[in-house]
């Protein structure tokens, strides 16, 4: 995807975390506000075709390109947001904003990065045929690296595509005392979800009416899979079968998280609710990648200083995979890939915790990289 913006005040970024001298390090910690603008695309050009053979839902991913002269002039909202906020809770709040109703698929593009709303969390069925890479919008924005000046895609309903232009235009620490989300600005009417489905007079009603916001709802199911693709559903169910303990453990996390509670799965597989949460939890935010981390070896009562180390191990493989997701600017490093050093560097500044060089290549190692 590739968006311009002809603008003077706000040019996009090359990527999220690509470096610049105009973009300020932004911090990944929850104590941040984030200023967006959101403006609506009107007339891009893109086709878009999302039934498949097997009437599942189906990601395809078209080539994107959002000009200055696709932006509807004259319309724009700029709001805040935190970054605890998940993308999940971005799109609540977009459509309290829009006065949209909310029960559609959607995705972020963000630099070389799709998240993406595939599945409704009372559905059963967690497969989706997407064609290109994903994971899901349960990842806090924190996480995602974004900087100021950085400039992403927001689209909405894969039937009818309303495609967004979402700019980052600040980036500070919250105060206590500060509501958060808030409406700072608008500019033009509101947009008909659903033109010609209303009256003329309740139609005008809400052109006319001043647009608000509110605070998201706490978010939803937080260990529930959102989905899997089917090339990834492909490697579980083989996992699955395998003889490999570890793998047939996370593959039975994923692929039975829908039919039975965690309480349940955890005791299927001989394991600690807390390492089936982390499981689920990296499976949403990063996706198959995630699942290779090293896992906690469960064993005898006479191991227990060993279950300790190895779970401090764990947790540093788990920050060391987020971080190697993000771009090197996003931790304030002038670079355009990663190196060891550089992410021993990110890893002390984002955790306050030194690693050795060879420990960190040590980890990485273990899941592939």
């Amino acid at each position: 995807m590739t968006i311009n913006d002809d603008k003077p005040t706000y040019q996009p970024s090359a990527g999220v975390g690509a470096t610049t001298s105009q973009h300020k390090r932004a911090s990944r910690r929850a104590s941040h506000t984030y200023t967006l603008r959101i403006e609506y695309a009107s007339s891009p050009t893109v086709e878009v075709d999302v039934s498949s053979a097997t009437d599942k839902a189906s990601y395809l991913a078209p080539t994107l390109s959002i000009t200055e002269a696709d932006i509807q002039p004259d319309w724009s909202r700029e709001f805040t947001v935190l970054g605890r906020h998940t993308l999940e809770q971005l799109n609540e709040i977009i459509h309290h904003i829009l006065g949209w109703e909310r029960e559609r698929l959607y995705e972020f593009r963000i630099a070389d990065q799709v998240y993406a709303h595939m599945v409704f969390l009372n559905e059963d069925d967690l497969f989706v045929e997407a064609e290109k890479p994903c994971v899901s919008c349960h990842i806090p924005i924190r996480h995602i690296g974004l900087l100021v000046g950085d400039v992403f895609a927001y689209i909405f309903d894969f039937g009818d595509y309303h495609i967004f232009r979402v700019t980052v235009l600040d980036i500070r620490p919250a105060s206590t005392a500060e509501v958060v989300p808030i409406l700072l600005s608008y500019r033009g009417e509101n947009i008909v979800q659903y033109p010609g489905t209303v009256g003329e007079t309740e139609e005008r009603t809400f052109r006319n009416r001043a647009p608000t916001v509110a605070a998201p709802k706490t978010v939803r199911d937080p260990f529930r899979v959102r989905f899997i693709r089917e090339s990834d559903g492909f490697v579980l169910r083989e996992w699955r079968a395998s003889n490999n303990k570890t793998h047939w453990q996370k593959a039975v996390a994923i692929l039975e998280n829908r039919n039975f509670s965690l309480e349940n799965i955890a005791t299927k597989i001989e394991q600690t609710e807390g390492n089936v949460e982390r499981w689920i939890k990296a499976f949403n935010r990063i996706g198959f990648h995630g699942l290779k981390t090293p896992s906690r070896r469960t064993g005898s009562t006479k191991s227990r200083q060993y279950e300790k180390l190895t779970a401090k191990r764990d947790q540093k493989a788990r920050r060391i995979i987020e971080i190697v997701h993000a771009k090197p600017s996003a931790y304030g490093i002038n670079r355009s890939n990663w190196t060891r050093p550089s992410i021993v560097l990110a890893y002390e500044q984002e955790h306050n915790e030194t690693i050795s060089v060879e420990y960190a290549g040590e980890l990485l190692r273990k899941f592939g990289y």
